[in-house]
């Protein structure tokens, strides 16, 4: 999957330093959206934290990918479809991340485009989801540029900074 700025693919054993790296230099850009669960270095790139990355893609209900600069190459950020739903409703929810190097240069917008088009056009699905905290307007701005529209407010929807923040749902149909 690619456009003119980034393509979108799985990761494999080969990234492990590399996303390592970004995330790591990122540790205080993710830390506001992080989970209540204190975040430890080691969960973002610890000795065990790309295989358990690798490992959680199982290829039928989580799938996951890496963002990369077409240009150059160089992994800037990771992009996941979790919660695939087949049947009659063929949705999944859409996730994603940039490193703090990278941040607000619309990657993650190219990224979430490249993805919906995948997640369309070549599994079927029919509708995507992107639930994001209502202050993260960055990350608002990235599914909006890649044409989510906001459906509403889910109350509550996850335990951020030690509080249950709504967040904001966004849907796109294919």
């Amino acid at each position: 999957m690619s456009n003119s700025r980034v393509v979108v693919r799985y990761p494999n054993s080969a990234d492990e330093d590399e996303f390592l790296a970004v995330r790591r230099g990122s540790l205080q850009h993710f830390r506001p959206w992080l989970t209540a669960t204190p975040l430890t270095a080691d969960d973002l790139y610890g000795p065990d934290a790309f295989a358990d990355y690798l490992a959680s893609s199982d290829g039928i209900r989580l799938l996951q990918f890496v963002i990369c600069i077409r240009e150059t190459g160089r992994i800037a950020g990771g992009i996941r479809l979790k919660n695939i739903f087949r049947g009659n409703e063929q949705n999944a929810t859409l996730s994603y991340w940039i490193g703090a190097e990278f941040a607000g240069q619309h990657y993650a917008s190219d990224g979430i485009i490249e993805l919906s088009t995948f997640a369309f056009s070549v599994l079927g699905l029919h509708r995507l989801e992107a639930n994001i905290a209502i202050d993260n307007y960055a990350s608002i701005g990235a599914v909006k540029r890649a044409g989510f529209e906001m459906e509403g407010i889910c109350r509550q929807f996850a335990k951020l900074r030690g509080f249950w923040i709504d967040h904001a749902r966004f849907a796109l149909v294919a």
